[in-house]
């Protein structure tokens, strides 16, 4: 009895000692992480950001006792450590195991117009030797606008954030100053009772655009609304402004069949929606030196009674895998009409003459063969024309009458259609083929470059320059 007492006795004793030398014990000891900074773009304050995680690493084959997980400093940032937060204590870590920690930031208001850096950093205390992963985050204040609001000018470095539906009140004006950055929540937009006024620079344009900085989000339609301006008496302008990441960029509607808004885009850039960039009905457009692109259905839509002019300008749709699975079937880059069908009109359809309208020195081109359709009633007027312009197009004989000094179906040659740079490659049918009279309108180009310096203008918003 006794010798079998002791027998186990033995047994147990080794099993401790055995047990106790499963753990890693050096003070040399290195545990591995995913990351070694943790970095969030830029973000804005009092509001909590995506949770990002780490990942720790047990290299060894033992097992290892981390005594102390924590944050060096009391700061903005919260981490969660296998549901305890903030804090852990003698972890244990399996020999070739691993341990996932959660890291979110809550960043108060900075007081500045400018972003500020943030840092922390998470501290590992293992078997006397500590090590850590940073942390850094770019803190942002912004000014919150919602609801309905009256006249106001936006200004200053501190960018704008759109909640929910932004309504400029009737008879009161937006106006917006430059270098202005508008960001828009999920599903925002603006509505335009009264008047617009966002006239930029060059070097300072004004930005209107989704409100998420991770790099996957860069060039994904249809995040937030649209800029939609209702009937009105009044003229709106946007003049070095980029409208980019929505569902109808800007979109001029006029249901109600009275005095439709005026409307002036000029060294604009309204790109990647996911339904169109530029819709427009019973209005007026003047446009020139702009690029308006890449849209899952139409870039442009155009419905009566006008007059659209454009000038120097580039339309174009791209299938573009960055952004979005696929273009829809059959939506052109260009859609002209003067008719819509209606149920309330006994004929079925709602009809405007389109009147002194044109298009001149611009391109109109993408990935499909037919990127231009006009859809006109023959016994409704239509003043239309197209001058010194890249298009293509399936049916060049179809409303021959509208068309003069047209390249047909000669490539632009982008730089990259795909991922937004409309500028003109060396060997592009645009270069050198556009009317004088058009450029001497507009002698500088988007990129503020001269187009009449050589005295042939190019097609579209940009001028090829060899430097």
């Amino acid at each position: 009895m006794i010798k079998g007492f002791c027998g186990l006795l033995f047994i147990f004793i080794i099993a401790i000692s055995c047990h106790k030398e499963d753990y890693y014990t050096s003070g040399d000891v290195s545990l591995r992480f995913s990351e070694d900074t943790i970095s969030f773009d830029t973000i804005f304050t009092t509001f909590g950001t995506v949770t990002k995680q780490l990942k720790v690493y047990n290299p060894y084959n033992k097992a290892v006792i981390i005594s102390s997980i924590k944050l060096a400093n009391n700061s903005s940032y919260v981490i969660n450590i296998s549901g305890q937060q903030d804090e852990a204590s003698n972890v244990t870590l399996e020999a070739g195991d691993s341990l996932y920690i959660f890291v979110q930031a809550n960043i108060k208001e900075n007081n500045s117009d400018i972003p500020v850096t943030i840092k922390d950093s998470i501290i590992f205390i293992t078997n006397g030797a500590q090590q850590d992963v940073k942390l850094i985050s770019y803190a942002q204040d912004v000014n919150v606008v919602s609801d309905t609001i009256q006249s106001q000018t936006w200004s200053g470095s501190k960018p704008y954030l759109v909640e929910g539906n932004l309504v400029v009140d009737s008879l009161q004006t937006l106006t917006i100053n430059p270098g202005v950055t508008i960001y828009m929540q999920k599903n925002a937009n603006i509505i335009i009772k009264g008047n617009i006024q966002a006239v930029g620079t060059f070097e300072e344009p004004i930005h209107f655009r989704q409100d998420r900085f991770e790099e996957d989000y860069k060039y994904v339609p249809g995040y937030w609304g649209s800029i939609s301006i209702t009937p009105g008496t009044t003229t709106q302008n946007f003049d070095w402004v980029i409208i980019e990441n929505g569902t109808n960029g800007l979109q001029i509607q006029n249901k109600y069949n009275i005095s439709g808004a005026s409307v002036n885009i000029s060294n604009s850039i309204i790109q990647d929606m996911s339904y169109s960039c530029l819709y427009a009905e019973k209005t007026s457009i003047y446009a020139y030196n702009c690029v308006i692109a890449n849209a899952k259905d139409y870039v442009c839509y155009l419905f009566g009674s006008g007059p659209f002019q454009f000038y120097h300008t580039t339309f174009a749709n791209y299938y573009s895998p960055i952004a979005y699975e696929y273009r829809s079937n059959n939506y052109p880059t260009l859609y002209l009409t003067n008719y819509i069908e209606n149920t309330a009109y006994t004929s079925g359809y709602e009809s405007y003459e389109i009147t002194n309208s044109f298009f001149r020195n611009c391109i109109i081109y993408g990935t499909y063969s037919n990127e231009l359709t006009l859809d006109f009633l023959a016994n409704i007027n239509y003043d239309l024309s197209f001058d010194h312009c890249l298009i293509r197009k399936s049916d060049t004989t179809e409303y021959s009458g509208v068309f003069s000094n047209i390249k047909w179906n000669k490539s632009p040659k982008f730089v990259d259609g795909e991922y937004l740079d409309f500028k003109l490659d060396t060997l592009s049918a645009a270069i050198n083929a556009g009317d004088l009279t058009w450029g001497n309108m507009y002698p500088t180009d988007l990129n503020d470059e001269s187009r009449v310096a050589d005295t042939y203008p190019d097609l579209g918003a940009y001028e090829r320059i060899n430097k």
